[in-house]
């Protein structure tokens, strides 16, 4: 999610419905260039319902994305319908993989396959494993956009790729450990991992103690 803090101005929805009532498509497109994601989603809430389209055809795809999240639920979902399949790809590309798990039940199934497509590995079976399991249970709400490592690798093998990564998700402070069969195993503090011999493996400085629920509860 974007980091910018929302621009709260009552005059751009009188803005926006002057320009939607003479047509002038410019002057919305100008009215949403500097706003922050959750602005737009409340204008686009406080607007009737069949100007929305005209307005959510000038919100550029870098910032789609992020305007749905912040939707609520029924005029995200009346949205999604009005945007052809690609739009919605590229404007899910834009997202964080936890981001996009939280989309997933307003798109179809070829969108979500074009997604899919899209991401690598790690993140296409988060997403997979993500809509197994239903809505309401904590399999379905579990955040899918996590670092995970291997337990036999060195902590030195470990800041190599967290550079290669060169960003890490939103409030990241401990990387998931997970044996070569995948199976969560322990934690990895980014405290510890800064701070421990590089030479040393993650099983050695790792914390095994965790909370864990079921998928399903």
């Amino acid at each position: 999610m974007a980091l910018a803090t929302p621009k709260k101005n009552p005059e751009h929805l009188k803005q926006l419905l002057a320009a939607i009532e003479i047509g002038e498509t410019k002057d919305i497109g100008a009215i949403l260039t500097d706003l922050h994601p959750a602005d737009i989603a409340r204008l686009l809430e406080g607007i009737p319902a069949d100007k929305r389209p005209i307005v959510w055809d000038e919100v550029d795809t870098a910032r789609r994305g992020e305007t749905l999240l912040e939707l609520p639920e029924p005029v995200r979902a009346d949205l999604v319908d009005i945007t052809d399949d690609q739009s919605l790809v590229a404007a899910a590309r834009t997202l964080d993989p936890d981001d996009i798990a939280d989309l997933l039940p307003e798109l179809s199934d070829e969108v979500i396959a074009e997604i899919l497509y899209t991401l690598d590995r790690q993140n296409r079976e988060r997403l997979n494993a993500v809509r197994s399991y239903p809505g309401d249970t904590a399999g379905g709400l579990m955040n899918v956009d996590a670092v995970t490592v291997r337990m036999d690798i060195t902590i030195e093998v470990v800041l190599r790729y967290l550079r290669r990564r060169e960003t890490l998700p939103e409030s990241t402070n401990v990387l998931f450990v997970v044996d070569r069969h995948g199976r969560l195993v322990g934690q990895l503090s980014i405290a510890r991992l800064l701070t421990s011999n590089s030479e040393r493996r993650v099983f050695e400085v790792m914390d095994r103690e965790l909370v864990k629920f079921s998928a399903l509860a």
